[in-house]
């Protein structure tokens, strides 16, 4: 039994970056065929406060879909990230 989807955030901070966890579960046979969606919360403070972040984030967006992400989801309220799953079929 493998997941049908995967979220996750790229603005993780751990010993392996986003693209590296990617690469790591596309290695898993039985995950190739999972969608990965990635994505990331700023509230409107961090963004103005830190554009170094934003440059940073569009580098592991490229990053995440280059290691086999399916989708990039980005910033979203409530409504439009249920909007978006629905594409996949699931819905809450």
């Amino acid at each position: 039994m493998s997941p049908h989807i995967i979220l996750l955030d790229i603005s993780l901070h751990d010993s392996a970056t986003p693209s590296e966890l990617i690469r790591g579960l596309r290695a898993f046979g039985f995950l190739r065929r999972s969608h990965i969606l990635t994505y990331t919360y700023f509230s409107s403070d961090e963004v103005g406060r830190d554009s170094g972040a934003l440059e940073s984030l569009e580098e592991e967006i490229k990053a995440c879909q280059q290691s086999g992400a399916t989708k990039y989801l980005g910033r979203f309220s409530r409504a439009t990230f249920l909007d978006q799953l629905k594409e996949f079929g699931i819905s809450a």
